[in-house]
């Protein structure tokens, strides 16, 4: 009987830890055109589609949108957690843009004057936003028919300063 119970014991314990040391793969991480994806507190970020709102008039089924002009460059998308992930970066070109203070706002229509490189994150309706200095965009390609890029940065909760999310391993290609 003392066997059987040391049995049951070595079972659980090995079931236990056996358990606790699977976690749930990554999904690929897509490539090529019309692709964003980064790393938030270390955790896979990649858009989705979330319904019932357009983000340009580049807006794409997957929740991504890429709006381009020569005075600014902005990435808009979201998924299930994240409902609005923003990047406006002024005047850009190939190179590095650190980040500012964000304003806050998403949009001409919204107060936002697209003049400043700032990020905006929302999560669970909390606002996140860029600081002087707290990371940077870098194209890394930039031609008529392409933008690519990278970027880490750190984005801080709009009504407490030490609630930060880390962003880190972001690429882009429009």
């Amino acid at each position: 009987m003392k066997k059987l119970l040391n049995f049951f014991i070595l079972g659980f314990v090995l079931a236990l830890f056996t358990n606790a040391s699977c976690t749930e793969p990554d999904p690929p991480i897509p490539t090529g055109d019309h692709t964003f994806s980064c790393r938030i507190n270390g955790k896979l970020f990649l858009p989705q589609a979330i319904g019932g709102w357009s983000t340009s008039p580049s807006s794409s089924d997957d929740g991504l949108s890429y709006y381009v002009t020569p005075d600014h460059f902005n990435i808009q998308t979201g998924n299930y957690e994240y409902s609005m992930f923003y990047i406006n970066i002024a005047n850009w070109k190939l190179g590095t843009f650190t980040l500012i203070d964000s304003n806050g706002y998403v949009g001409p229509q919204n107060g936002d004057p697209r003049d400043i490189n700032h990020v905006i994150v929302i999560k669970n309706g909390i606002k996140y936003l860029s600081k002087q200095g707290s990371g940077s965009v870098i194209f890394t390609v930039v031609n008529d028919t392409d933008s690519k890029g990278t970027f880490e940065f750190t984005v801080y909760n709009e009504n407490n300063s030490n609630d930060v999310l880390h962003i880190t391993n972001g690429q882009f290609d429009d």
